[in-house]
């Protein structure tokens, strides 16, 4: 009884074994990509993008592994990018963002283009000049001159 019980339970045991294993392998599959959304980031100085990154097994699974990954600022005086994928613009420029994930001793990378714009000048607005009014000229009664008589001379008679 003692030995059916051990074989048994070793039968149960290889067969639990057994199908977890294939188990395991029907529903995962080897690492077969990641992608990035934003695939390109396009921001201003002190500006921030979140990177998403989706990882694709060869059944074609997907996951998302954002915070899984590892980033790299290939220009961090451009860009920088945080340890959960958070890209903030420095300087006027272009560089990019690696990003690799590794599952089950399999990595994968992409390098992801960043480019951070030079900040729009504000144009200073033009002073509106209102036109100055012309003072209506103001007429002011003139004097009429006052005729001056001059005595005029009596003529003499003649004789």
């Amino acid at each position: 009884m003692k030995n059916k019980m051990v074989s048994v339970l070793g039968a149960v045991f290889v067969i639990a074994l057994l199908g977890a294993t294939v188990m395991g392998c029907a529903t995962t599959g080897q690492l077969k990509s990641i992608a990035s959304l934003p695939s390109t980031i396009s921001l201003a100085i002190n500006a921030s993008n979140q990177l998403t990154i989706t990882a694709t097994d060869t059944k074609g699974k997907t996951e998302t592994v954002t915070t899984k990954c590892t980033y790299i600022s290939t220009n961090q005086t451009i860009a920088t990018v945080s340890t959960g994928g958070l890209v903030t613009g420095v300087a006027a420029g272009s560089g990019n963002v690696s990003v690799s994930y590794t599952k089950d001793t399999i990595t994968k990378t992409i390098t992801v283009p960043v480019i951070v714009a030079s900040p729009t000048p504000t144009k200073t607005p033009t002073p509106t000049v209102s036109p100055t009014k012309t003072p209506t000229p103001t007429v002011s009664p003139t004097k009429t001159p006052t005729p001056t008589v001059s005595p005029t001379k009596t003529p003499t008679p003649t004789k």
